[in-house]
């Protein structure tokens, strides 16, 4: 299936999808659609797939494909949570080395949380180890 999107509308994050067809249109057929129903394929993208669209838009020249994690969270429609970091363009997972740490949001690392020290624990302030 070929499916027509507006271009004006990934650029602003929305998919709107104006036409579909089992096969690529041909110029003369876009002419003619457009006659028909006040330019309705202008500034259009082709998108080729068994399935419509789906995921957040990024137009990539005459392409679009979905928002990788990084350009969502930079796009701020998506958010880091508890033990999450960006490797590369994904969003992976940070173990928590045991239930005494918490997640900082700023270091992006687990660090010790202090109210869960048991009786004769402490923190080596080197290493941010519980001992």
């Amino acid at each position: 299936m070929f499916y027509y999107y507006k271009k004006d509308k990934i650029q602003e994050g929305i998919l709107f999808c104006v036409y579909q067809s089992e096969t690529k249109l041909t110029q003369e057929k876009i002419n003619e659609i457009n006659k028909y129903q006040d330019n309705l394929l202008n500034n259009t993208i082709i998108y080729e797939g068994e399935i419509p669209f789906f995921g957040y838009p990024i137009l990539h020249g005459d392409t679009i494909r979905p928002a990788s994690d990084r350009e969502l969270i930079e796009l701020n429609k998506l958010k880091l949570g508890e033990g999450e970091i960006l490797v590369g363009d994904n969003i992976s997972k940070v173990l928590q080395p045991n239930w005494q740490y918490k997640w900082d949001y700023v270091l992006l690392k687990w660090i010790p949380d202090e109210e869960k020290l048991e009786e004769g624990q402490y923190i080596d302030v080197n290493t941010a180890k519980i001992y």
